[in-house]
């Protein structure tokens, strides 16, 4: 009777290890499948923003996009408004960014160093390769870099020239910039209520 519960308890654990196998390679294949329909996925997924990307301002990007939005280039214009609105989205992350730069290499005390023209700009379709002009970039770095550590006389006229260099870069794509310059000025702390 003994032998018996032996035998008996030997056979449940070769049943439930026989079963821990099946259950594991199982489990194996379904992960398999899972990976190749999520790889196919991807790369359909991939494909699309391919060509969504070039479908986004007819595959302009940097300066051939600054161009086709200001209306400089003899090959594309882009007048469209959905254009210009999502323009305007590249647009500000990139006047934001360079705010930002200006005004954290202020505050860190580093030395001054304006941005290129182009910049990377995240979108929610894909990246997209901005340009502005250097002397734009280059004012509102340096404006940002003064922000920083800026005297309390020197706040107006400072807020002046950001507001200046801004609006003269939304006025070349005839968009309106007042809230985005009250959005950067609040930014570099050179907000003043009006009088």
């Amino acid at each position: 009777m003994q032998n018996f519960g032996i035998v008996l308890i030997i056979l449940l654990a070769l049943s439930a290890v026989i079963l821990l196998v099946y259950v594991l390679s199982k489990l194996s294949e379904l992960e398999a499948i899972a990976g190749n329909i999520i790889s196919s996925r991807n790369q359909t997924e991939g494909q699309s923003a391919t060509a969504s990307e070039q479908s986004i301002f007819s595959g302009l990007q940097g300066q051939a996009l600054w161009q086709a939005i200001t209306g400089d280039s003899r090959d594309t214009v882009l007048s469209n408004a959905d254009e210009i609105l999502t323009y305007q989205i590249i647009l500000e992350k990139h006047l934001r960014k360079v705010a930002l730069m200006g005004f954290q290499d202020g505050l860190n005390g580093s030395s001054a160093r304006p941005p290129q023209s182009e910049m990377m700009i995240s979108m929610l379709r894909g990246d997209v390769l901005s340009w502005l002009p250097a002397s734009a970039l280059a004012q509102l770095y340096t404006s940002s870099y003064d922000a920083a550590n800026v005297m309390p006389n020197e706040v107006k006229l400072l807020a002046e020239q950001v507001s200046y260099t801004i609006t003269s870069v939304y006025n070349s794509v005839t968009l309106d910039a007042d809230d985005f310059v009250d959005e950067i000025l609040v930014l570099l702390r050179l907000f003043t209520a009006p009088e």
